[in-house]
C-alpha cells in the first residue's frame, strides 16, 4: 500500500477523542473529589458516548486498513500536507497497536490474582509488552504526559470490555478479568493458566 493520508487522519481523530476523554476524566475525578455527584454522573455519560464515537472511528479505522489499495491521484493536485502538531499522530506502525496489548494486559491481571488498579496492572505489564514497545510507545502524550503505550493499553482494557473479556462494572479504578477472558488468554496460549 502507497502512502494514504487517510490512515494517519483516523490515527490523528484517535489522538484527538483520547485527550478529550483525559481531560474529561480529570474534570470527573475532581468533581467526585468535591462531592459533586450528579455533575460527575453527567461526565460520565459523555465519556461513555465519546468511547462509543472512538471505538466506531476505530473500527473505521480498521476497515479501511482492510481495504489495502493503493493512492489515487488526482490530476493537476498537489497532495494536501497535514498541518500537524509537535505532536502530532505517528505514521502508520511506528506504534504498538492497540491489538497487541491485549494479551499481555489480560496476562497481567492473571498474575496478579484477576484484578488490579491501573496504575498497578500497567506498571507489571511492563514487563510483557517491554520487547514490543517502540521508541515513540516511549513518548509522552502532550495531553497527559503519559506515555503512549500506557495510554494505548488503557484503549486496548476498553476493547477488551466490549469484548467481554475484562468486567465493565469494576470498582472505579480497578481492572478485572472475567471468566471469558481467563477462558480466552488460555486458549491463546495453549496451555493451562493459573
Amino acid at each position: 500500500m502507497e502512502k494514504n493520508e487517510v490512515i494517519p487522519a483516523f490515527e490523528m481523530l484517535l489522538d484527538e477523542i483520547d485527550a478529550v476523554v483525559m481531560a474529561l476524566n480529570e474534570e470527573g475525578a475532581q468533581l467526585l473529589t468535591a462531592g459533586k455527584y450528579a455533575d460527575a454522573r453527567a461526565l460520565i455519560a459523555k465519556v461513555e458516548s465519546i468511547n462509543a464515537i472512538r471505538v466506531k472511528v476505530q473500527s473505521l479505522s480498521e476497515e479501511w486498513r482492510r481495504l489495502s489499495f493503493k493512492t489515487v491521484k488526482k490530476p493537476g493536485r498537489k497532495p494536501r500536507q497535514a498541518k500537524l502538531k509537535p505532536t502530532a499522530r505517528l505514521g502508520k506502525g511506528m506504534r504498538t497497536p492497540e491489538e497487541a496489548f491485549k494479551l499481555p494486559l489480560l496476562k497481567t491481571l492473571i498474575e496478579m490474582g484477576g484484578a488490579g488498579r491501573v496504575s498497578e496492572v500497567l506498571d507489571r505489564m511492563e514487563n510483557h509488552v517491554k520487547p514490543m514497545l517502540t521508541e515513540p510507545d516511549y513518548e509522552p502524550l502532550s495531553s497527559t504526559d503519559e506515555f503512549r503505550w500506557r495510554n494505548t493499553a488503557k484503549w486496548a482494557r476498553q476493547e477488551l470490555i466490549y469484548d467481554g473479556l475484562l468486567e465493565k462494572d469494576s470498582p472505579y479504578g480497578i481492572w478485572t478479568i472475567s471468566d471469558k477472558g481467563r477462558a480466552w488468554v488460555e486458549k491463546q496460549s495453549q496451555e493451562p493458566m493459573p
